[in-house]
């Protein structure tokens, strides 16, 4: 075949890509596969080395996400030509030039995921970082989780460090010189100066409203105070159907590169048929078709294939809405009306770090009892052994390894977008115009821009500093 003959037939396109089930495609993928490897594997035995030949030529090869060979790059080592170092490299110069536009730690006035509930333990302080804000949660006499910043304003210890409950009920102390702070951020006791300390009521620690609703411990980080604090409810689409539910699950894992790359991913209707060809709950997705965009009336985006026949069977999706701050959810379309509500929330840690958050609850009556609770205990398996199990798993077959592969951050200005981009690109300015609003409210309320070191270790490059 000359190397310039298109590919664009429609005879040419269904064999490349053919528009078959899921288990045909892993029988055909078998099929093709196992018999090169097993000719491969003959050739080791001496005098059968003709094997070797006979399999070592171009052929037409079926194609295939192969989710083994995705996992096993996203699980190896960095440092090989394979994974190089680079990926792991922060573009500082492009965060400099862009941070004004590209919310490179998220946007801010909403609430977040945090913690599960049972991450959470009475008189035991838990750290966490969000939006790069480092971040002390506790409980109070009540149960109820307060949280304040992860640093003591006295002399910079780690308020993780400290001891809760121990200098009266509720609060925190700072092991160092003993300030103890109660939920609002209020030095409450200052030990090391005494008993009625003329600094009490004096210094406060910055504390972020925190409520505690589905299993979930949430976290407000914008600059609102007081009755300005939008309700928890305002930042979670369709809060009563995906937090209060009959069967519900919560998934979080830890990611290393920006939310921003995942953001483009969930967006994109067009890569779901190419990557997810032996991902389970996409496996009948078909290739191809264009993609259209909305904006719904409650302020998501509506992405969608506008012709929406022709997959191969039921496994197979259609739509998504995002809603800001990073959010995709899923309605009862899922499982044939097996869940109230699902989405998946990419909440930043820092610039190049963010948490992968899957919640959602199964509708009992829809699905049954037994049904519903079999399905979370598959859930759960599936994202325990995800690491193990390639195959099924969309992210660490799928997903990840490519995110991964665009860096730590994804440079947008060095891309050539096309028209089935059309998600990506809505999103994109969604957040932008989001962020600007942001910067320019900061602004107008005399606050300073925000700085947040970057990366595990939290290293600045020298004389700059990242907001």
């Amino acid at each position: 075949m000359n190397m310039h003959e298109s590919f664009d037939t429609e005879e040419r396109f269904e064999k490349i890509v053919p528009t078959i089930t899921y288990g045909q495609r892993i029988r055909t993928i078998l099929a093709d596969e196992l018999k090169y490897k097993l000719m491969f594997s003959l050739a080791r035995i001496p005098g059968l080395g003709f094997f070797h030949k006979i399999a070592n030529q171009p052929r037409d090869r079926v194609y295939h996400t192969d989710p083994v060979f995705l996992n096993r790059f996203y699980n190896a080592e960095y440092g090989t030509a394979d994974k190089p170092m680079a990926l792991l490299d922060m573009p500082w110069d492009y965060i400099e030039e862009h941070q004004e536009e590209i919310p490179f730690f998220g946007l801010r006035e909403y609430w977040y995921p945090a913690l599960q509930s049972g991450e959470l333990l009475h008189n035991e302080p838990k750290a966490t970082e969000i939006c790069g804000d480092k971040i002390v949660f506790w409980r109070d006499a009540e149960g109820n989780p307060q949280a304040i910043e992860n640093r003591c304003p006295h002399r910079n210890p780690l308020m993780s460090l400290g001891a809760v409950n121990a200098v009266g009920q509720g609060n925190i102390t700072c092991r160092y010189h003993g300030m103890t702070f109660d939920g609002k951020g209020n030095l409450v006791a200052y030990l090391g100066d005494g008993p009625n300390s003329q600094y009490c009521g004096k210094i406060k620690a910055r504390s972020y409203p925190a409520e505690e609703r589905g299993g979930i411990i949430w976290v407000y980080v914008g600059c609102k105070e007081g009755d300005e604090v939008p309700p928890l409810e305002s930042s979670i689409p369709n809060a009563d159907d995906l937090l209060d539910g009959d069967v519900s699950y919560i998934f979080k894992t830890e990611v290393n590169f920006s939310f921003l790359n995942m953001l483009d991913n969930a967006a994109d209707m067009s890569h779901v048929g190419c990557l997810h060809r032996t991902c389970t709950p996409f496996g009948d997705q078909k290739v191809g078709g264009d993609v259209g965009v909305e904006d719904l009336e409650d302020g998501s985006i509506h992405a969608f294939i506008k012709d929406m026949s022709g997959h191969a069977g039921p496994n197979h999706i259609n739509e998504i809405r995002w809603y800001a701050p990073n959010i995709v959810y899923h309605g009862p379309e899922l499982f044939e009306g097996g869940v109230n509500g699902a989405c998946f929330w990419f909440v930043p840690i820092d610039a190049g770090r963010f948490n992968a958050w899957q919640i959602g609850n199964f509708n009992a009556k829809k699905m049954g009892w037994l049904k519903a609770r079999i399905f979370r205990a598959v859930f759960k398996i599936a994202f325990k052994w995800a690491h193990y199990l390639p195959q099924p798993a969309c992210y660490d077959g799928g997903d990840g390894p490519i995110q991964m592969a665009q860096g730590k951050v994804a440079n947008w200005d060095q891309e050539m977008l096309t028209g089935l981009d059309r998600g990506v690109v809505a999103t994109r300015e969604r957040m932008k115009k989001l962020h600007r609003e942001e910067v320019a409210m900061r602004k107008e309320r005399g606050l300073p821009p925000l700085e947040h070191p970057v990366g595990k270790s939290g290293e600045l490059t020298p004389k700059k500093k990242y907001r």
